[in-house]
């Protein structure tokens, strides 16, 4: 089975009028007969949107498309949603959204996935948890601050959602296919960057890959999040983070989405 994988598709920025993102995305499963296609999180800034284009794409496709919501899938810009955790639940109604779910691949393959959340474990130890806590420095705000509310610390969240892996993958013989939107190394984080210094923070957590490191069934960590496309092997596990990212940051910004598509995504065989 062919196991395809993309994080960060944002087609409410990328769209164009006659050049859709979900018509690339259908082409292309279908051209390279993918059984099992890996969307890690950032569809679009509104749920929504988001929600709308998973039921979009998921219709009469050629794969099986699977999801994890990304934090700017969380974000309630339009509709004022004061409570994340709607959001999160919304999501979660639906077959295509794997969050706290486990899916059986085929006889020897799991995939399970969230979110993730992020505790401030991959910056620069010389900033103030008040900075962290505001997400404000080089006149920058993180907008998860003003658009996503857990009603949680960050870390009380990333703690969340670290239970909820473990009780997935514990006890479990298969192989795993593990996807979040947030970061599970610290090898995809910001480097040589001063304002990242600090921002690194906002990317993932170290608690993750202590908990791959723990179940060396967990063959495959999926991301997204930081506009990479980078592979990186530690111990037993392949760690991906494979993101179309906006246009201005594509290989060819004149690229059409399929060809830009067609270099971005990470295909595996399991």
């Amino acid at each position: 089975m062919k196991i395809s994988v993309l994080s960060d598709i944002h087609t409410d920025l990328n769209d164009k009028e006659n050049d859709k993102i979900i018509d690339s995305l259908r082409l292309i499963s279908e051209e390279t007969d993918t059984g099992v296609f890996l969307i890690a999180g950032d569809v679009s800034n509104n749920y929504e949107s988001t929600v709308n284009f998973m039921n979009e794409l998921t219709k009469n496709s050629h794969s099986s498309f699977y999801f994890v919501p990304g934090n700017h899938d969380m974000w309630n810009i339009e509709n004022k949603i004061d409570d994340s955790w709607k959001i999160y639940n919304e999501y979660k109604k639906y077959d295509w959204c794997i969050s706290g779910k486990k899916i059986n691949l085929n006889s020897d393959w799991c995939l399970v996935g969230d979110i993730g959340w992020y505790d401030y474990s991959f910056s620069e130890k010389n900033f103030f948890y008040s900075e962290f806590n505001s997400g404000k420095n080089f006149d920058r705000q993180w907008k998860d601050k003003l658009y996503v509310n857990w009603n949680k610390t960050d870390s009380e969240m990333t703690d969340y959602f670290f239970n909820n892996f473990e009780e997935l993958v514990k006890g479990e013989n298969k192989n795993i296919i593990f996807m979040t939107h947030m970061l599970t190394n610290n090898f995809f984080t910001v480097h040589d960057n001063e304002m990242w210094k600090f921002f690194n923070a906002f990317l993932g957590s170290e608690k993750y890959s202590k908990l791959i490191n723990k179940y060396n069934n967990i063959k495959f960590s999926v991301m997204g999040h930081v506009h990479y496309r980078k592979i990186f092997s530690q111990n037993s596990c392949v760690y991906i983070c494979n993101c179309l990212n906006y246009r201005n940051e594509w290989e060819n910004p004149e690229n059409s989405s399929y060809n830009e598509i067609k270099n971005a995504i990470y295909t595996f065989e399991i």
